[in-house]
């Protein structure tokens, strides 16, 4: 198995569901593939300054094409070609889609290509609930957990009912 970690996020100013609902995905925000060199960051956003940091890493590591500023629509048709063109990619695995909701349905355009995780804020009071949502109603397969976000150690007891859920599951996080 060929595993390949694009950093691909739809939408791309919003990456971890913070249970805000699904209103970036609905304006129609696109996707992007890296640094655009326009992004406006507080320094005291500690998870932003770090996943940029982490973009340009992965850029000038992997020499990377120029990002593409394009509509979600076209990112997600981009990408479907893509696993049509190369032999050896048989499909996508996407970590962020703005929302448990959005990934549902993207994977669920294109089935067989592409699949999701859930990935929301475990810190959220109702984020076991949502797990098992996004696991046995969406079809996600997995779940994404951006860890400069969260506010304490995985191991604490509160994010217990996120493993047991997982482990049900089999999934991987």
């Amino acid at each position: 198995m060929r595993v390949i970690d694009s950093h691909v996020h739809f939408p791309q100013n919003k990456i971890i569901d913070d249970g805000s609902g699904d209103k970036a995905a609905a304006a129609g925000i696109g996707y992007s593939s890296g640094t655009t060199g326009k992004e406006e960051i507080s320094p005291d956003d500690r998870a932003a300054v770090w996943l940029l940091a982490e973009k340009k890493r992965w850029e000038s590591a992997w020499n990377f094409p120029r990002p593409m500023e394009v509509s979600a629509e076209e990112g997600e048709r981009l990408w479907a070609a893509e696993c049509e063109k190369y032999e050896f990619l048989k499909a996508i695995v996407f970590v962020t889609s703005g929302s448990n909701e959005s990934m549902g349905k993207l994977v669920a355009r294109n089935t067989g290509h592409f699949f999701g995780f859930a990935h929301h804020d475990p810190c959220l009071p109702d984020s076991a609930e949502r797990l098992e949502r996004a696991i046995k109603t969406l079809g996600l397969k997995g779940y994404k957990i951006l860890g400069p976000t969260v506010d304490r150690p995985i191991s604490d007891p509160s994010f217990d009912p996120l493993w047991e859920i997982a482990q049900e599951a089999g999934i991987p996080v």
